[in-house]
Formats: structure tokens, C-alpha cells, sequence
């Protein structure tokens, strides 16, 4: 028997092209496996941040039925936690975060700049059409980043700023993101060190012969010749 095909809404996409874009939330997914090896084999992981902007000049019409807000739409973007530039390339991080600031940051500014304070800035986004390879599908994707030109108005932000992090959110609030970036944060490292109980037991098991040893060499510091009466 051949299922019959139901009429879905069709999601609208964010139109390619350039468009203004604020960044309002980023999230700490954890060190993830990326599929790919490292030099001697081994399996590469990376530690990767998801990135949201909201576009505030493409609006649409959200909520229930009658009760419905135009809000604008968003679109995310998931890279590598690193401000790292190498001979090779830029970091994908740096070059959002230079967009975002103004002004391309130096070498020593990178090394100790801190990615929160990014939220609320605005920047230029390039948004292409790409098709999954899989099923077909097309989808927005961000491809290029640049600065806001000058005498550019960019309207007021309309989603609160957010940062959520894998390494601090409880278990219950992590079961309350989408179901993709649970997922994503249940198989990062620092999810299974925190919440992951084989982990946690190894990690006991660890310390415990850890407190052993050091309790022996302390005892074995002292023997009965070192006594003085």
C-alpha cells in the first residue's frame, strides 16, 4: 500500500542575496567528532558554536492563528570555536567577528577576546540557496560576512540577546533546545563528563586509585628508622 501524500506548508526561505543581520544568540554546543581524521588516524574533534542573527528587514508572520506577530526571520550558522588565523586561512569565528565589530581584530585582540560580547552587533550577510545532497531539500545557508556600510540604519533588536553554553545548562534545560542541538551537546565530551555515568564512573575509579597512590607515598615517607625514639 502506497501512503498518500499530505498537503504541507511549504517553509519560505530566506530570499539569497545580501541582507542586513543582527546576532542575538550563541550557543556552546561542546567538542564535538567531526566525521574526519586527524594526521595519525585518530578521529578529529573540534569544539563547535552555533550562531543565530535575526534579519530585521525580512519579516513574517508568526504564532497561533489570529494572535500572529510579525517578527523577523533567523538564520544560524555553526562553526569552530577558534579566532585562530593561520598562514592558510582565517577562522570562519574571526572573520564573523571582525564583520561584526568594524574593524578586523589583531592577533593579540583575538587571542583573548571573548565571543559574548559580539551579541546585539549587526553585520551584512550572504545567504546563497544549496540543495541537500541526500534528500534534495534546498535550504539558506550564510556564506559570506561583511560590515554594516557607513550611513547604513540598521533597525532595533527584537529577540532578547541569549548565550547558552553546554558546559553550565542543567540536563532539564538542555532537554528543552531542539531536538538537533540535543543531540549535538549529548555527544560532545563535556556533556559525557558531566552527565554521562560510565564517564563519571571512570573518572571516580581514576581519582580513587589517583588518592590511594599519594595516600601510599605519603606513608611510605615515613619509615621506622626515620622514628627518633
Amino acid at each position: 500500500m502506497i501512503a498518500p501524500k499530505t498537503e504541507g506548508k511549504t517553509k519560505e526561505l530566506v530570499p539569497a542575496g545580501n541582507h542586513v543581520a543582527r546576532l542575538y544568540e550563541i550557543i556552546y554546543l561542546g567538542t564535538l567528532n567531526t566525521g574526519y581524521k586527524d594526521q595519525n588516524g585518530d578521529d578529529k574533534y573540534q569544539y563547535k558554536v552555533r550562531l543565530t542573527w535575526e534579519l530585521p528587514n525580512e519579516l513574517r508572520k508568526f504564532g497561533k492563528e489570529g494572535e500572529e506577530k510579525e517578527l523577523p526571520v533567523v538564520i544560524s550558522k555553526e562553526v569552530t570555536f577558534s579566532l585562530y588565523k593561520s598562514e592558510k586561512q582565517t577562522a570562519t569565528l574571526r572573520t564573523i567577528a571582525n564583520a561584526l565589530v568594524g574593524v578586523s581584530l589583531t592577533d593579540a585582540e583575538a587571542d583573548s577576546f571573548d565571543i559574548k560580547k559580539l551579541l546585539g552587533f549587526a553585520c551584512m550577510l550572504e545567504i546563497s540557496h544549496e540543495t541537500f545532497k541526500d534528500n534534495g531539500n534546498v535550504y539558506a545557508k550564510a556564506v559570506g560576512f561583511g560590515s554594516i556600510p557607513k550611513g547604513l540604519t540598521v533597525p532595533p533588536q527584537v529577540n532578547e540577546s541569549k548565550e547558552k553554553s553546554v558546559a553550565n545548562l542543567s540536563r532539564e534545560e538542555i532537554e528543552e533546545l531542539p531536538e538537533f542541538i540535543q543531540v549535538k551537546m549529548k555527544s560532545s565530551n563535556e556533556y559525557k563528563e558531566r552527565f554521562d555515568p560510565e564517564t563519571i564512573a571512570r573518572r571516580e575509579e581514576i581519582q580513587e586509585k589517583v588518592d590511594s597512590l599519594k595516600t601510599q607515598a605519603k606513608e611510605e615517607e615515613i619509615t621506622p628508622e626515620d622514628i627518633p625514639f
